[in-house]
């Protein structure tokens, strides 16, 4: 099957829109608030939202475009009825983009507001859940159609989870390296640390049921498009793990001796701050890589929603 670079693009940066606003949000809850308050954290939500609507209504669009092959039918009020109200793949869309457009009024209406992440993050971890019902996972019949929609809704929220909770982790290192209390930091990478654990177990797990069940198995992996750009995801996946378990293992644990109460006594608070930017600057850079790899991994997963799973 051709790609149709478009819907690519567009699907990519609502997935992404989605997976940083629960992840931001969840992050509220169990790391803190950025750098800036709840305030700050609102302003994001509010961009994301809006972003996740806009590349929504991008979405719905450039697929009409895909399925009638014609501009003209963004013009079309009959083929828009035709195809929003007399399908239940675009009715099921109806319903997202009547909840992205719910979400965006819910966070901006309450971006200052105290104990708002809980509303956000459930708001945020439906609207990415409903993506099951408008895939490949939803189109098989019986247990496999549950089995399938079930997997991929485990597997995005744990996406979401860790790298949606890498912007607000950003905005902490650049807080700490700006000359901030490090300890907020240590805290919240901690709690990101820890949950970062069951988040790829789930995404592991639920990605292996998932992508079994949608290609009846893994006997074309590697041989069809699709396969060869799951292996390809798979891969980048590998190198993720590697860079996150460096965060964790060898960075962060740089980063708490340093401002262990032993270290702070041996050294002056010259060396001390000193030796605390130079472990944050590596965190940085390795965050950053996570970054940049989870894009990368957004942009092959909306590839392969775009492709089909088995000639």
């Amino acid at each position: 099957m051709e790609l149709f670079w478009p819907l690519v693009v567009v699907r990519a940066l609502h997935l992404w829109s989605l997976l940083a606003l629960f992840g931001a949000s969840l992050f509220a809850i169990y790391g803190g608030s950025p750098p800036g308050g709840a305030e700050t954290l609102g302003k994001l939500k509010v961009w994301l939202a809006g972003i996740a609507l806009a590349s929504g209504v991008g979405f719905v669009m450039a697929l009409l475009v895909n399925m009638t092959e014609a501009v003209e039918s963004l013009f079309s009020a009959a083929r828009w009825q035709a195809f929003l109200l007399a399908t239940g793949f675009g009715r099921v869309w109806l319903l997202r983009l009547v909840g992205l457009a719910i979400l965006l009024l819910w966070v901006a209406g309450h971006r200052g507001g105290p104990n708002r992440g809980h509303a956000d993050a459930a708001l945020g971890a439906a609207l990415l859940v409903s993506l099951a019902w408008v895939g490949h996972a939803g189109a098989g019949e019986g247990a496999d159609a549950f089995g399938g929609s079930l997997a991929l809704g485990c597997h995005v929220l744990a996406a979401g989870a860790w790298l949606g909770g890498l912007v607000p982790l950003s905005f902490a290192l650049a807080k700490a390296g700006a000359g901030g209390d490090p300890e907020p930091l240590c805290h919240a990478l901690e709690s990101f640390s820890r949950l970062g654990l069951a988040a790829v177990a789930l995404i592991l797990a639920s990605g292996i049921l998932g992508a079994g069940l949608t290609m009846q198995g893994f006997g074309n992996l590697g041989r069809t498009p699709y396969g060869k750009v799951l292996v390809a995801k798979i891969a980048l996946f590998a190198i993720l793990l590697a860079v996150a378990a460096a965060n964790r293992f060898v960075f962060l644990r740089r980063l708490r001796r340093q401002t262990g109460p032993s270290q702070t006594e041996a050294l002056t608070p010259i060396q001390c701050r000193a030796q605390t930017k130079i472990q944050i600057r590596a965190l940085k850079r390795t965050i950053a890589a996570e970054h940049a790899i989870g894009l990368a991994l957004v942009a092959l997963a909306a590839a392969l929603s775009s492709l089909a799973p088995v000639d």
